[in-house]
């Protein structure tokens, strides 16, 4: 469970990073098997957006961008892929 708390910290960081180097107002969107694999820890802890919001005077920029948590049963890249 301490890999998983780490680890969800860990892309909490990261993804907070990239939404201030990137500004994406319309949302991030959270998807693959490590992201399914936790997704119960991610819905029921804070420690996801705890770190995703630890950015000091940054922080309220981020508080405008959405975080969406795709479900597995969307097949993202086939859909795509479709003409």
């Amino acid at each position: 469970m301490k890999v998983v708390e780490k680890f969800t910290e860990i892309l909490g960081v990261e993804v907070g990073n990239l939404a201030l180097k990137c500004l994406p107002f319309g949302g991030i969107y959270l998807i693959g098997g490590v992201t399914h694999g936790i997704s119960d820890y991610l819905l029921h802890t804070d420690t996801f957006l705890e770190a995703f919001f630890k950015k000091g005077r940054q922080s309220k920029k981020l508080r405008h961008i959405p975080i969406y948590l795709v479900k597995s049963n969307i097949e993202v890249g086939l859909l795509g892929s479709e003409e």
